[in-house]
């Protein structure tokens, strides 16, 4: 992706659009049809361009724009490293895992008064050590990921 100025995806119909993540990642500006989500990612005027689907001038307009204003496209570019990162295999791990988190711990507070305990009787049904609610939840994870019979920890973050 490095050989590349900017990415141009003139897409009809698409879903999450990992390619515009990549291309963020890379430091690269984007200018990209506005449809599925691809709007989630870019966000318009300053990670890249969102055009209408299927408007050649648009699409035309947004590339002429970065190609003639470097300044412009590289400021986008930095600004779409940035924002690549909340997209991340890490990132969405320990999104996924404070909502399961938080799912449990509520399930736990639900059902406490059919176990006649107190709302406060934490020693019973304890949150696990050092988690808070899944809003803001930031912590180091350690995986076992399996590797040809054989078991080895991968850590993100």
């Amino acid at each position: 992706m490095q050989i590349f100025d900017l990415l141009v995806l003139p897409s009809l119909n698409e879903g999450m659009g990992r390619v515009v993540v990549e291309a963020m990642a890379a430091g690269k500006p984007v200018v990209a049809s506005k449809v599925g989500g691809i709007p989630d990612l870019i966000q318009h005027g300053q990670t890249g361009f969102l055009v209408p689907p299927a408007d050649e001038d648009a699409l035309a307009e947004a590339i002429v724009k970065l190609v003639k204003n470097a300044e412009l496209a590289k400021k986008m570019g930095v600004m779409g490293r940035l924002r690549s990162h909340r997209f991340s295999l890490a990132a969405m791990i320990e999104k996924l895992d404070a909502v399961y988190e938080e799912l449990i711990f509520s399930r736990r507070e639900a059902l406490k008064p059919l176990f006649g305990l107190s709302q406060n009787n934490e020693d019973r049904f304890p949150r696990p050590s050092g988690s808070q609610p899944a809003q803001n939840v930031t912590r180091n994870h350690t995986y076992i990921q399996e590797s040809k019979s054989e078991e080895k920890e991968v850590k993100l973050n």
